[in-house]
């Protein structure tokens, strides 16, 4: 069964390599460029303006190539183990995308790598983006982690949105450089005619600067200007992303319904996504989600809002267990068992204070005895001179 299911993912990511390879009509001159970006720009600005609300559920099957955990993370996957995986591992999983405005919720249920493990566990991650804020809970197996991390902190964008929901970011939120960031279509500069598979259609492209590589994207007019390709390309001109969509018409207006994510490290491929959405609910009242993340009990946050930065542990009564840097070393269930210490920059602080109020203690009972040894004095002088 594996073996038939690698055989068949290769033969589609042949296929996506192979066959979808791009025409190029003669370069454009600069104002029909000017004129064919406008024209993709407008129409997403439009949809983007229409559309204030927007979910998206979907599936996803995935499939991780031999040897690709150890491309990609070489620096954490030691030298001295075997290739990870070891042979191809595929897997299924499912999630949804909520957006409102430019506020982000996202929800997530997959597998990922596990060094120590040496295999693929189930993980499930909520993220939430305010425009200002994200904050993000992650919950592992329990073969991988006894207990469930989470960050907070300030940040320009969702950092869970990952490029396998590019198609409906890019679709609903095409010029929002908050929620893109670098995939904004306003960081594409020129654009030209092209034919993509049989048909007429209008590709953007993003020049390669030293921070980033080269991009493109395709668009098709006759079916509303939606995206139904995407090339990312590394430093060196390698290819390094791949989306193939294949857009539908449920309800009157093209929409992106499936694609094939690919992805490519030093010229291999390391995994194919395959996503399919089970529903879309645009401008209703189902597609705002609850913007708060509860953190269960148990879990550890980092929180760092510039200002303020500190971890803690949330307790089963739901109050906070602040942990020191000093208490990092600590096993964590003796954390959760147990009064946060001082730290060492605490202890000083008190120790400082404790001795001011010794200081003024002792000054106030000392002054206070020498003005009653003198008016005792005064008196007794007083009652002398009376006396003769």
């Amino acid at each position: 069964m594996n073996t038939i299911f690698r055989i068949s993912c290769l033969a589609a990511v042949s296929s996506l390599c192979m066959g979808m390879l791009v025409n190029l009509s003669p370069a454009q001159n600069p104002d029909e460029s000017k004129s064919l970006l406008a024209a993709v720009t407008q129409a997403t600005l439009e949809r983007q303006n229409a559309t204030k609300t927007v979910r998206f559920d979907w599936t996803e099957k995935t499939l991780s190539t031999k040897g690709s955990i150890s491309l990609m993370f070489s620096g954490i996957v030691p030298s001295d183990k075997k290739e990870a995986p070891p042979s191809d591992v595929r897997f299924d999983g499912h999630g949804w995308l909520s957006i409102d405005g430019e506020k982000v919720r996202l929800h997530k249920e997959t597998k990922v790598w596990d060094t120590k493990e040496e295999g693929y566990f189930p993980k499930t991650f909520d993220s939430y983006y305010d425009g200002e804020i994200c904050t993000v809970l992650n919950n592992y197996d329990e073969n991988v982690q006894s207990h469930p991390g989470a960050t907070v902190g300030k940040s320009n964008r969702n950092l869970r949105v990952e490029v396998s929901q590019l198609p409906l970011i890019i679709h609903y939120r095409g010029l929002s450089e908050d929620m893109n960031n670098r995939d904004s279509l306003a960081m594409y500069t020129s654009a030209r005619r092209a034919i993509l598979d049989g048909r007429s259609v209008i590709e953007l492209a993003r020049n390669r600067t030293e921070i980033r590589g080269e991009s493109k994207s395709w668009f098709d007019p006759e079916k509303g200007y939606l995206m139904v390709r995407r090339d990312n390309y590394d430093r060196n001109g390698n290819l390094s992303v791949r989306i193939v969509v294949k857009p539908s018409r449920p309800s009157g207006e093209w929409v992106p319904s499936e694609w094939t994510t690919l992805i490519y490290m030093k010229k291999k491929l390391v995994s194919t996504i395959q996503t399919k959405m089970t529903s879309l609910a645009v401008n209703d009242a189902s597609a705002v989600a609850d913007p708060h993340i509860r953190f269960p009990a148990g879990t550890w946050v980092t929180e760092d809002l510039g200002e303020t930065k500190k971890d803690y542990l949330v307790k089963k009564d739901g109050e906070i267990r602040v942990v020191s840097r000093e208490e990092f070393s600590i096993p964590y269930d003796q954390l959760m068992n147990s009064m946060p210490k001082k730290s060492t920059s605490e202890a000083k602080s008190s120790l400082v204070v404790t001795l001011v109020i010794i200081t003024l203690m002792s000054t106030t009972f000392f002054v206070g005895f020498y003005l009653f040894l003198r008016r005792y004095r005064n008196r007794k002088s007083n009652s002398a001179g009376l006396n003769d």
